[in-house]
């Protein structure tokens, strides 16, 4: 009786709990032309925050630039610019979705490259 009163405690905060952020990006392919503007996409759940800041990372040689602040995330694509001096060139790039002004990362692309 207990063991079976326990597991619908358990059944009941599991479906209780507030769900997890779903941005999820798009397939991600290599970015060509390092002064070309590049098109981003995503899928979201309503539960989403609206907007989040776009950052391009790279773990080695380290790299981190927010490209895109603000996005708004119930477009599900963007298009980014890159600034004065292009993108930077090279392999292993990820993108992070990051929380609009703060440091929550809310979805991460695989790696890709960008050549020049």
């Amino acid at each position: 009786m207990y063991a079976r009163s326990l597991l619908g405690a358990l059944l009941l905060m599991v479906v209780m709990t507030p769900s997890a952020n779903a941005y999820e990006v798009r397939r991600m392919d290599d970015w060509k032309g390092r002064f070309t503007p590049q098109d981003v996409a995503w899928k979201r759940a309503a539960t989403d925050p609206p907007a989040f800041d776009l950052v391009l990372i790279r773990k080695s040689p380290p790299y981190r630039q927010i490209i895109a602040p603000s996005v708004d995330g119930t477009a599900l694509r963007t298009r980014v610019h890159p600034r004065k001096g292009g993108f930077p060139v090279g392999t292993n790039f990820r993108l992070q979705f990051v929380e609009a002004g703060g440091s929550k990362i809310l979805a991460e692309s695989c790696e890709f490259r960008i050549t020049p």
